[in-house]
Parts: C-alpha cells; sequence; structure tokens
C-alpha cells in the first residue's frame, strides 16, 4: 500500500535487513534541514597480537575478579569472557569504576552504538517535545478547517465520500492531539469507532475510516514516548499519518475505493496549496527524519501537486472539488502517479549532483 502523506516517525520504522542498510556516501547530501558530510576513516591496525597462557598467569590482574572455573577456561580460550552484571544501572557505571580502579577497558562495537543511540533518542525526544508537537497539532488545526471547507464544497456522492473521510482522517489525529478537540458531528460517529482501536490497540481490525484491514497493536505507546502524555499523544498521531495509506497500488482487489482514497489524497493535497502554511509546517516535521534515516519511499505531497499540474493542466489550489472527482481525469491521474512510484527510498540530492 502507497501513502501520499507521509510522516517518518523514527524508532518507529520497520527493521530492513542489513545490506540495504549499507550505503557508501562519499559525498555531502543535502536536504532542507541541513547537509550531511561523511567524516572518512582510515584505520591501519597496528596492535600486536597477543595470547593468554592457559593457567592466565600472565593475567596480572586475575586475582581481583571472582571467576569460576568455567569463566577462567572461556577467558584462556577467547581471550575476554562475559559474566553478569553487578546491579549497575548503565553501562558507563562500569567504565567509570573501571577508570577509578585503573582497570583497562575493553571497548566493544556494541557501547559505542549504545552512546549513539541514547544521544541520538534524547535529541529526537527533545526535537518532538520542543517543536514537532505543537508543529504537528496547529498543522492539524489548520487542516481539520481546510477539509471542513472542502466537505461544504462536495456535491457528487465521490466527492462527498472521499472529502468526509478527508475530515475525519485530520478529526482523528487532531483527537489524538488533543482529546477535547471538538469534533464536527458529520463525522463524530466514524472519529470516536476509530479512536476507540486506536487506544484499545487490541489487534487487527477494518479502518472505520479507511475501509481496509488496520493492525492496531502498533497504536500501544512505546520507547521513550512513554515518559509523559505529550509523547503519548503525539506518538499515536504520528502512528496515525504515517501508517494509513492512500491507496494508490492497481493490484488492490477494491478499485472504487481506490479511486475513493485518490480523491481524497488530492483533496487533502489541495488544501495543503490553499494553506501554504501547512506545507512549511510539513517540512518542519518530515525534513528532519529524513537528515536522520532517508526519505519516504512512499509518494509525498509535493509529488502529487507537480503531477495534479501535468494531469490537470492547473496547479491544484485553483481546482474546485468536482475537477478533482471528474472520472475520466481521476482515472490518468491513477495510472500516472502509479508510474511514479519508486521501487527503492531516495536517499538523498548530492552535493555534486549525482
Amino acid at each position: 500500500m502507497r501513502s501520499v502523506f507521509v510522516f517518518l516517525l523514527i524508532l518507529a520504522t520497520p527493521a530492513l535487513c542489513l545490506d540495504h542498510m549499507l550505503a557508501d556516501i562519499t559525498e555531502s547530501i543535502e536536504s532542507p534541514f541541513g547537509t550531511y558530510t561523511p567524516i572518512p576513516v582510515i584505520v591501519d591496525p597496528s596492535v600486536e597480537p597477543w595470547e593468554i597462557e592457559p593457567d592466565l598467569s600472565n593475567v596480572i590482574n586475575v586475582e581481583d575478579f571472582i571467576l569460576s572455573d568455567r569463566e577462567k577456561e572461556l577467558l584462556a580460550s577467547n581471550s575476554f569472557v562475559i559474566v553478569p552484571g553487578q546491579g549497575k544501572a548503565e553501562v558507563y557505571d562500569y567504565y567509570n569504576e573501571n577508570r577509578d580502579r585503573g582497570i583497562p577497558s575493553f571497548v566493544t562495537s556494541d557501547a559505542l552504538l549504545h552512546t549513539y543511540h541514547v544521544l541520538f533518542d534524547h535529541l529526537l525526544k527533545t526535537a518532538e517535545l520542543e517543536t514537532f508537537f505543537e508543529t504537528l497539532k496547529t498543522m492539524n488545526s489548520t487542516l481539520v478547517t481546510a477539509a471542513e471547507a472542502t466537505l461544504a464544497q462536495a456535491s457528487s456522492p465521490a466527492e462527498i465520500s472521499s472529502s468526509t473521510r478527508l475530515l475525519a482522517f485530520h478529526l482523528v489525529a487532531a483527537s489524538l492531539l488533543d482529546s477535547t478537540f471538538v469534533l464536527n458531528p458529520v463525522v463524530a460517529d466514524v472519529v470516536a469507532a476509530e479512536l476507540s482501536l486506536i487506544l484499545n490497540h487490541t489487534g487487527q481490525d477494518t479502518s472505520p475510516t479507511f475501509g481496509y484491514s488496520e493492525d492496531y497493536t502498533q497504536y500501544k505507546v512505546r520507547g521513550h514516548y512513554t515518559a509523559n502524555d505529550t509523547l503519548g499523544c503525539y506518538f499515536r498521531a504520528m502512528m496515525w499519518y504515517g501508517r494509513m495509506a492512500f491507496i494508490l497500488d492497481g493490484g488492490f482487489e477494491n478499485q472504487l475505493l481506490v479511486r475513493d482514497l485518490t480523491l481524497t489524497a488530492l483533496l487533502l493535497v489541495r488544501d495543503t496549496a490553499i494553506y501554504p502554511i501547512t506545507q512549511d509546517q510539513w517540512t518542519t516535521v518530515y525534513w528532519p527524519t529524513v537528515f536522520f534515516v532517508g526519505r519516504s519511499d512512499d509518494l509525498i505531497p509535493e509529488m502529487y501537486r507537480d503531477l495534479a499540474l501535468q494531469v490537470y493542466g492547473q496547479p491544484i489550489e485553483q481546482l474546485s472539488v468536482a475537477d478533482l472527482a471528474d472520472s475520466t481525469m481521476l482515472e490518468l491521474f491513477i495510472t500516472q502517479a502509479a508510474g511514479h512510484i519508486p521501487t527503492t527510498p531516495n536517499w538523498g540530492r548530492s552535493t555534486a549532483g549525482s
């Protein structure tokens, strides 16, 4: 399934195979958020090899530790042994103790990666609390207002169906971000049903808003998002925006739903074009995640804006709801958009223009 409106939620993205993660980055990569400049690391190993005597006679401080016979055997054969911890809360507590006692530390790659993870997690958490949450909340409130205006302009059954879904889509996010947000009575029942599934996060079920199956266990708050209510609300809202897809896949069995969802997506992109401040707000949230984890491999709003201009012949903000719902033009847009789905992630743009 392919989504047009995508937020990447770091720490909630699916794991990738290692061979897909490897990249040989040799030039700086730009994004609207910042520039990543790789620092080449060239190492010429120069530590002389050593061997441990079977009886540990050349391990000068072995008597400082209480080791079982089996642990001594493993130390002799492998040059290291792992024993249960002594109740310390963090790995750096051991490094501090070793420093204080004059014991050399065996620094492993996992310790360095853990340090990076802690720093990254702190950076992300700070950005979410200080910037992303309020930006997302403000953007969503504007888009609720825009969706209500779009629904008021809808006349045909197809227009009303897609416009109603769009309003419900934003109101679910608005309610996840602020439980006191006032719901439009037109979609109040649908939104309430969706919120119940999200907040109970019990399993697979059909989305009342989108009409296809969703795994609601994914909305169970986890990681650093359990630290406070603000982060928990942000987590659920970002999951909603990031997971629910305006399906464009031609292989999806319900083609009527595909057309309905694609029209919803176009109406959404039209609203962001009518209210350009929402584009800036979306960029504020989206591009920092691109900097850290790479671009989305889904189609995003700017791609739909560009393609709509090619297909419909006018900027999307100048098109009416009826213009976008025209069956012939909508089918053409679906065909054209399906041909633009990337087969591999676009990780960024090189400063060298490659």
